[in-house]
């Protein structure tokens, strides 16, 4: 999903962490970070969760 994408780059570059932090933080590949960002990968509820909370936002910032 597109907006998650956008979202996810847009509050990751906001907390000036890199993809490889975040996944590091939350326990999936760089390279599935990778994807999720460039919409070749849609993450699971639980997935969202982890990055939301690794991030210090709610999960709902990925839907607005």
């Amino acid at each position: 999903m597109k907006l998650i994408a956008d979202n996810l780059i847009r509050i990751r570059n906001s907390n000036s962490i890199s993809q490889q932090s975040l996944a590091d933080k939350v326990g999936l590949s760089r390279t599935t970070i990778a994807n999720i960002e460039r919409d070749r990968f849609d993450p699971s509820i639980k997935n969202l969760q982890l990055l939301a909370n690794a991030l210090g936002v709610h999960i709902k910032e990925f839907f607005q």
